[in-house]
């Protein structure tokens, strides 16, 4: 969250989302982004969502614009505070988000990935658009479902995210947990390995000082958004660069 929030205030990159011919159909400052993104954080709390790890929201999208911007409001979505060193400071770790793959064509299959998430992850509310909702609500009735265009489409305005401008926010803790990435479950059912705030910064921190990354570089991304590759290795460390992102459309990036 405080990295989005400082990129937004030092750095002039942008994201550049490309239409299915390769054209770029719509360019997003980080300013822009970390606007949007509170905003749909505050929608996810005001419609009965918590923060510190109380839910989890798994996300299917036909593009990577949206990920982008839930992945950001669940890291932003959170209303919690901790006591840590007898002072009341943010509970900045938000709602961990699992990202998944293009549903496989057959219903056998998706039903056992839903099922299986379902007890995973203790019931979490899946967001979606209504095409894919629909299917899931027809293999798993009790799955808790919530349409995107409830998000992105609702008006509710009022501020509940702090902004600090101390980065990293103290409150921080080495087990707040980031996102979780499913593994491809070819041995099995899909594992869900735990992406930590914490190493999530130290590794893009340290591709950065490594490969000596630049504001002026370009990032171009073919990795769809439930791959690790496309978190940390293009994403997270495009915004810790302040560098430029180019997304490819989700038909052009590999699976």
């Amino acid at each position: 969250m405080e990295l989005l929030l400082q990129r937004s205030k030092t750095t002039s990159g942008t994201l550049h989302f490309l239409d299915d011919t390769g054209a770029v159909k719509r360019q997003m400052t980080y300013a822009q982004l970390a606007k949007k993104a509170q905003r749909f954080a505050n929608v996810l709390l005001s419609l009965g969502l918590q923060g510190g790890g109380k839910d989890i929201v798994v996300t299917n999208f036909e593009d990577q614009e949206t990920h982008i911007l839930l992945f950001w409001a669940c890291c932003f979505g959170t209303e919690s505070q901790r006591v840590r060193n007898n002072f009341t400071q943010p509970f900045s770790a938000g709602i961990p988000v699992c990202p998944t793959p293009p549903f496989h064509p057959d219903e056998s299959r998706q039903a056992l990935l839903l099922n299986h998430l379902q007890v995973l992850f203790h019931r979490p509310t899946f967001i979606s658009h209504k095409q894919t909702l629909a299917v899931i609500e027809g293999l798993v009735p009790g799955f808790k479902v919530l349409d995107v265009e409830a998000v992105v489409g609702s008006s509710v305005t009022h501020e509940v995210v702090h902004e600090s401008k101390i980065y990293p926010l103290p409150g921080y803790s080495g087990t707040d947990i980031a996102a979780l990435m499913l593994t491809s479950g070819s041995t099995g059912n899909s594992k869900a390995v735990v992406l930590l705030h914490s190493k999530i910064l130290s590794a893009v921190r340290g591709k950065t000082i490594k490969l000596d990354t630049l504001p002026e570089a370009v990032f171009l991304n073919w990795i769809n958004f439930d791959h690790v590759a496309n978190v940390t290795e293009s994403h997270l460390h495009a915004v810790w660069a302040g560098a430029s992102l180019v997304p490819l459309p989700l038909k052009e990036c590999i699976h």
